[in-house]
């Protein structure tokens, strides 16, 4: 009744089988040349800077709406106030 030392079956009951996948590195980059890994660089920093500029830009223009709009409704809000008559109420008594 004791658990057997080996198990008969599994995954990695044939090893044989698994080297033939180990042998094949088709599938693997080249590796790169050091010109090739720095033009790759520098074309990853352009495009980050690029990035960057674009983000401020971005929020540089919300910003900017945001208190334009700030400012139309100050005056909206203003002018509403200015404009509003003046109730007062009584206590009938």
């Amino acid at each position: 009744m004791g658990v057997p030392a080996r198990a008969v079956g599994g995954t990695f009951s044939s090893p044989a089988r698994y080297l033939a996948m180990t042998e094949d590195l088709s599938f693997r980059r080249k590796p790169l040349t050091p010109e090739q890994r720095q033009a790759r660089d520098a074309a990853r920093r352009i495009e980050a800077e690029k990035a960057m500029r674009d983000h401020e830009a971005a929020q540089k223009a919300f910003h900017a709406n945001r208190e334009r709009l700030k400012a139309e409704r100050l005056a909206r809000e203003a002018a509403a106030a200015k404009h509003k008559p003046e109730t007062r109420h009584k206590l009938e008594v």
